[in-house]
């Protein structure tokens, strides 16, 4: 029995690297889903930062008058 592969030896290999493959995926949807949902915030934060930012200058303007 030395050197020979048995069907269940590969069969076994196969599974493990389906297995392991699955975990990389779901890891990497999971990094993904984390990353737009920070990428979102941080574009809701930019949006605000700019319509503040108009409405800082409008009243400045007003007020100079």
């Amino acid at each position: 029995m030395g050197g020979l592969l048995q069907r269940s030896d590969v069969e076994g290999w196969l599974a493990q690297n389906h297995i392991e493959e699955v975990a990389k995926n779901i890891e990497e949807a999971t990094m993904q889903r984390s990353t737009l949902t920070w990428a979102k915030i941080a574009g809701i934060g930019a949006i605000a930062g700019v319509i503040i930012s108009a409405i800082g200058i409008a009243v400045t303007i007003w007020l100079a008058k």
